[in-house]
C-alpha cells in the first residue's frame, strides 16, 4: 500500500528541524567558552552554591584554562567561596559570606590546582577544587 502523498513534506520537514536541533545542541555543548561581547572575563564554568538548600557546590571539580573565569551561585543559604584546603584560607579568593540570590567570579591567571571550601559549612565537607590547565 503507498503512503500518503503528505507524509513525504511531513518526513521532510522533521528531518530538517532534526537537524537543526542537533546542530544548536552541538554548538552549545562546546568545551570553549564563548568571550563575553563586553571584553569582559571569559566564564568556563559555572557552580552552584548551596543547591536545593544543601551544604555543596555543583559540580565540586571544574577545569578551566589558563586566563579563564568560575562564577559561583547562590541557590539557597549563606556560603561563601574561600580559596584554601582543611579549612584554612591561603588568600587567593573570597567571596566573603553572601546570601542567594548572588554571584562571584573569579579569573585563573596560573596554571595549578585551586581548592576552596565554604568557612562556615567546611566541617559538614562544602568543598570544591578549581583546575586550571595551560
Amino acid at each position: 500500500m503507498p503512503a500518503p502523498r503528505h507524509s513525504r513534506p511531513l518526513a521532510s520537514a522533521l528531518g530538517a528541524a532534526l537537524a537543526l536541533a542537533l546542530a544548536t545542541l552541538t554548538a552549545c555543548s562546546s568545551s570553549d567558552a564563548a568571550a563575553p561581547a563586553d571584553g569582559g572575563p571569559t566564564v568556563a564554568a559555572n557552580v552552584s552554591v548551596g543547591p536545593l538548600g544543601g551544604t555543596s557546590f555543583s559540580p565540586v571539580t571544574v577545569t578551566v584554562r589558563k586566563g579563564q573565569a568560575v562564577t559561583w551561585t547562590w541557590e539557597e543559604g549563606a556560603h561563601s567561596v574561600t580559596s584554601g584546603s582543611a579549612c584554612k584560607p591561603d588568600g587567593k579568593f573570597d567571596s566573603s559570606l553572601k546570601t542567594a540570590p548572588d554571584t562571584f567570579t573569579q579569573v585563573f591567571d596560573a596554571e595549578g590546582s585551586y581548592p576552596y571550601f565554604c568557612t562556615p559549612h567546611c566541617a559538614a565537607g562544602m568543598t570544591g577544587v578549581v583546575v586550571v590547565t595551560p
